[in-house]
């Protein structure tokens, strides 16, 4: 059963992708566990009763709400109580999507889909992470400092998709300073977009975490002359190439490229002590990794880390002669040449 994670700052527009979402012909039977801060959830319910056709999609009396106000580590048990209450219904959808509140922490509830054995049990999966961004007002977001990694920087970083929405309220230059902003704290794919409304097939069914085609790799399919200058730049063949920005957000990324096979054992160890043993001490905190490698025996394998929790898949297939490994890391005081070497222990001579 696969899960879509919704984040967003408050007001972003994620409520109007559900909307847009439960009236959408897109295949799916998809149920909706909604979380709101404080008594929110039934003035939530009442704009969703305003549209019949959500009605029609996707009766009310199916979703599930959490009385606590909050989707995060501290309520896991209620998240898995209202999966598991969903999942005694599973013969009616095929998809669930959870709609955090504007500073639910997805690294959290990701790592609970990940780890509990009653979610396990049931084969939930995690399929993406979406993050919602009002283009008008993510930069003031973005600028505040009274946290090292407030919680719309998290959020990006924690992203595989970002809905770049609210486009219409913002001139070129705004919109193309936010997209640089994001670009610099995330590898995920950017979609512009008013009022949610997307190509759905970039936010369901993406397979990412289950070793999808896009898994790793960063897909931005409506900015391909930044992707084309990329490329160029990245057309070497030593481990740790591409250098990334760190500008005004305390979130960067460090991107590593390399002709390399790599040992999984290895990696894996690497991946305990970077995300258990933190090697750079307090000052790095590496909230997101993603990548696809070729192993020793030439198959293709996808990482991805979410916080403290990782996963090391094989996904079929030869490795592309000529293509490069990539791992990217996503986090806050990144150590590159820290990062850099632990990558590079792994590789092994063919």
């Amino acid at each position: 059963m696969p899960v879509l994670l919704l984040s967003g700052f408050l007001g972003a527009g994620k409520s109007t992708l559900i909307q847009y979402i439960l009236q959408a012909k897109h295949g799916y039977r998809i149920a909706v566990v909604m979380n709101e801060i404080g008594d929110t959830a039934d003035i939530e319910k009442a704009a969703m009763i305003a549209e019949p056709e959500a009605m029609e999609a996707q009766p009310i009396s199916d979703w599930v709400e959490l009385e606590n106000g909050c989707i995060c580590c501290s309520s896991k048990d209620d998240l898995v109580l209202s999966l598991e209450r969903l999942l005694q219904q599973r013969d009616r959808f095929d998809y669930i999507v959870i709609e955090g509140t504007g500073l639910m922490d997805a690294g959290a509830v990701a790592t609970a889909l990940w780890t509990d054995d009653e979610v396990q049990a049931d084969s939930i999966c995690l399929d993406a992470i979406v993050v919602v961004v009002d283009a008008k007002n993510i930069i003031r977001h973005l600028d505040d400092t009274r946290e090292r990694i407030n919680p719309a920087q998290r959020q990006i970083a924690y992203a595989d998709v970002v809905l770049l929405n609210k486009t219409d309220l913002v001139d070129a230059e705004t919109r193309e300073e936010v997209r640089r902003r994001v670009r610099e704290m995330s590898d995920a794919a950017i979609i512009e977009c008013e009022r949610c409304v997307v190509d759905l097939g970039s936010v369901l069914g993406t397979g990412l975490y289950r070793g999808g085609s896009a898994a790793g790799q960063r897909d931005d399919r409506d900015d391909r002359d930044d992707r084309d200058d990329r490329d160029d730049r990245d057309d070497r063949d030593d481990l740790a190439h591409e250098h990334n920005h760190h500008h005004q957000s305390s979130v960067g990324t460090e991107t590593f490229l390399f002709a390399e096979r790599l040992d999984i054992e290895r990696l894996k160890n690497v991946m305990d002590e970077l995300l258990w043993e933190r090697p750079g001490g307090n000052d790095m905190e590496i909230l997101r990794v993603k990548g696809l490698v070729c192993d020793a025996d030439g198959g293709r394998v996808v990482l991805q880390a979410v916080w403290e929790t990782y996963e090391v898949r094989p996904v079929g297939g030869d490795w592309e002669p000529g293509q490069p490994g990539k791992v990217v890391f996503i986090g806050s005081g990144l150590d590159r040449e820290l990062l850099g070497s632990k990558l590079a222990s792994c590789a092994v001579m063919v």
